[in-house]
Formats: C-alpha cells, sequence, structure tokens
C-alpha cells in the first residue's frame, strides 16, 4: 500500500526534470546563435579620411641664409670745434636733409674775428689799390706794390680762414638721413672730434651675407634677393638684389661676402639693425612630385605618408626635398617614395595604420 505513492512521487519528479529541460534548452540554443552574431556586429567602421593626388610641378631651388640688415651709409657726426653747446636741434628718430643745421657751438668769438677779418681785408683791398695806381705813374718802386698785392692777398686769406671758423659753429648732416643716437645736451662743452650723435641712411640699406664657396658659383650681381625680417609680420618679406659678390674667399672662414642691396624706401619697413632672413632663387626643377606639406609625417626614422590603395591605407617612406609656398597652401617635394597620382591622405592620417579601411570624404 505504501509503494504506491512512493512511485507516484517519483513519476512526478522526472517530468519536472523534464519540463525544465525542455525550457532550458531552447534557451541555450538562442543564447548561442547570439554569440555567434555578436562579432559581425563589432567589425571596425572605416576611418574618415580626406585625400589628394601627388602631381608634377616645379620647385625653385634656394639658397637660405641669416643676416642682419644694416645702413650702408652711417656717420658719426663729430665736432670740428671747440666750445659750449648752444643748441641741439635734432632728436633721436628725427629725419634730416643734407647740409641740415643739428647743433650749433656759442659762436660770438668766431663772430668778432670774422668781422675783423672783414675790415682787414677791406682796408688791405684799399691800399693795393692805392698802391697800383702809383706804380702805373711810377710813383712808387715795384717792391711797395708788391707788398700791398701781398697784404690783399694775405688778408683775404684770413678772411676766409674766420668764415670757416665760423661756419664751424653749426653742425650739419653729411647726408639725407635718420638720426639714430645723441649723446650730447645743450650746456655742454665740446673739443674738437667729439663724437656728438649719429646719422645713418636709411634709403641704402644692406645685407651683407656670407655663403660657403661651393654655394656662390650661381650668384651674381642683380639677381633676385628675398629679405624677410623678423619685424615683418606679413611674411612676404623685401625683394632686393644682389649688388656685389666678393672676388676673394675668407681663409678663415671659406666663405665669400656677398651684399645684398635694398629698394628704397625699404628703412618704412625693417631698421637697421634687424635679424632677417634671406632667399636667393639658385635654379629650378620643373618636374617634382609635390603634396602638401601637411601630408607628411616626421618621425625619428625619416618621414612618411599614407596613401590610399584598394580602400586600405598603405605606408610609404618618402624623401623629402625642397618646400614652396603656393596658394594651396605649403607644398613640399617628394624627392622619392611616391609617383604622381598616388592619392595621399591629407586629413585623417593621425588615425591611420598600416591597413586600416578607410572612407574617403573629398571624392
Amino acid at each position: 500500500m505504501k509503494r504506491k505513492p512512493l512511485i507516484a512521487l517519483f513519476a512526478a519528479t522526472v517530468l519536472g526534470i523534464a519540463a525544465v529541460g525542455a525550457f532550458v534548452i531552447p534557451s541555450l540554443t538562442e543564447v548561442s546563435e547570439a554569440r555567434e552574431i555578436e562579432p559581425a556586429a563589432e567589425e571596425t567602421a572605416p576611418t574618415p579620411v580626406s585625400v589628394t593626388e601627388a602631381r608634377l610641378g616645379p620647385v625653385a631651388l634656394h639658397l637660405t641664409t641669416t643676416s642682419a640688415v644694416e645702413a650702408e651709409r652711417t656717420a658719426e657726426v663729430l665736432s670740428e670745434t671747440s666750445g659750449v653747446l648752444t643748441e641741439v636741434r635734432a632728436r633721436e628718430g628725427d629725419s634730416v636733409r643734407a647740409g641740415q643745421v643739428l647743433a650749433r657751438v656759442d659762436a660770438r668769438e668766431r663772430r668778432l674775428a670774422f668781422e675783423q677779418a672783414e675790415l682787414r681785408l677791406a682796408r688791405a683791398e684799399a691800399e693795393h689799390a692805392r698802391q697800383q695806381r702809383a706804380f702805373e705813374q711810377n710813383l712808387v718802386a715795384e717792391y711797395e706794390y708788391e707788398k700791398a698785392r701781398f697784404d690783399r692777398d694775405l688778408a683775404a686769406s684770413e678772411l676766409e680762414t674766420a668764415r670757416l671758423e665760423l661756419e664751424r659753429t653749426e653742425i650739419r648732416a653729411p647726408f639725407a638721413g635718420k638720426v639714430t643716437e645723441v649723446l650730447l645736451v645743450e650746456g655742454g662743452r665740446l673739443e674738437p672730434a667729439q663724437h656728438l650723435l649719429t646719422l645713418a641712411d636709411f634709403n641704402t640699406l644692406i645685407a651683407r651675407l656670407y655663403v660657403p664657396e661651393r654655394d656662390v658659383a650661381g650668384l651674381v650681381p642683380g639677381q633676385p634677393a628675398v629679405v624677410r625680417p623678423e619685424s615683418d609680420a606679413t611674411g612676404t618679406g623685401i625683394t632686393g638684389h644682389i649688388r656685389e659678390v666678393s672676388p676673394v674667399v675668407d681663409r678663415s672662414t671659406g666663405t665669400v661676402k656677398v651684399t645684398v642691396a635694398l629698394p628704397a624706401p625699404a628703412g618704412a619697413v625693417v631698421r637697421p639693425g634687424s635679424f632677417a632672413r634671406v632667399s636667393i632663387e639658385t635654379g629650378r626643377r620643373e618636374n617634382a612630385v609635390l603634396a602638401p606639406k601637411r601630408a607628411v609625417i616626421q618621425s625619428e626614422s625619416g618621414a612618411h605618408v599614407f596613401v590610399v590603395e584598394e580602400g586600405r591605407a598603405v605606408r610609404r617612406e618618402v624623401t623629402v626635398g625642397v618646400e614652396m609656398e603656393s596658394p594651396e597652401g605649403a607644398l613640399i617635394e617628394l624627392a622619392d617614395g611616391l609617383e604622381p597620382g598616388a592619392r595621399i591622405v591629407v586629413a585623417g592620417h593621425g588615425a591611420l595604420d598600416p591597413g586600416t579601411s578607410v572612407e574617403i570624404l573629398n571624392h
């Protein structure tokens, strides 16, 4: 009697397990199918990039060096006499004309000496005229006449000396230019050859370049040279020309002096003493492979670019050459490693590795 309930309980348990199994097995199958589909959903999307084609074009070869711009004509204006400085009529930065009075020294004593010399000459001339009339009438000896003529000439010479001494009390500009330095003030005492001020001609600015002997062969007078001073915010520079190429080589440095003259009035853009970069075109290559400079990635191992081939990024090692400016931006010559027509990545290459799938945005 007791065995029947036990058998019934066992049968119910087996049926329950079977039912649970029937419920669990389909669930595990669904999980397995989901896991098989999941990798396809996580596949990496193509990296968006912009490209341009490498093209053929001319490049200019330049000799580039640095120099300080200077005024070719610079003068230390010196005092030619002694005395107290009564007037200074120029200040630093003033533009002056050739012959303009820059300062004056007390001239009272020299003006008196000049007036006395005028009187002596007038008296000597009158005496000479009197002796000449008497000599012509045979009233005086030739000696008396010659002495009167000598005294007249001596008085004329003394007057000229007095005139020169008086003129030296006015210190004048030897040429047109700008005052760059004033050393004395009114009331100071000057001595002969004392430095009073400095004058520079801003219309004759030059840059002296010292070029290695191996690089000077293609340089000739008249050749254009672009001078870009640090003070020129536009970066366009000033186009001058080679004025002189020294015929000798400096033994101590192995360089040749090349003088570049800037056009007047270059002083409106650059000041004497400004540091500048000077570039001189020495030749051209007509069929160079060109690419935007921003496409080239520099590293310790060299330079490379990414090109797109069959929808994927391919790394190409390149040798860079001449850089140049163009309306579309900075270009660089790829002297080796790339052919014209290659599609070079110019934007988005920072996220690329060799073989990365790419999507070109600028078809």
